[in-house]
């Protein structure tokens, strides 16, 4: 989060302030239709449900981000979210 603030910051963009409320634990996630056809087959794959299977993905991806080695990865998380094929 720390390298988005910074990365936010230099590009003149606003940061939005903080919710009041936290977290609740419930999360809209929007997809490409490709990208959700993707994970729903892992997940089927992997015998869990997609909430489940994203959940998980999620909990390795901020393992990740706590790991200097993956601080590189973070800082060019943008142009990679970039290529996500769209869908019609």
């Amino acid at each position: 989060m720390s390298l988005w603030i910074e990365d936010t910051r230099k590009s003149g963009r606003v940061i939005p302030p903080p919710s009041r409320f936290g977290p609740n634990g419930r999360l809209l996630l929007r997809l490409p239709k490709s990208l959700h056809a993707r994970v729903a087959q892992a997940a089927t794959r992997d015998g869990v449900s997609v909430n489940s299977f994203v959940t998980a993905a999620v909990a390795v991806w901020q393992d990740m981000a706590q790991t200097s080695c993956s601080r590189l990865w973070l800082r060019n998380f943008s142009a990679l979210a970039l290529r996500v094929p769209r869908s019609a």
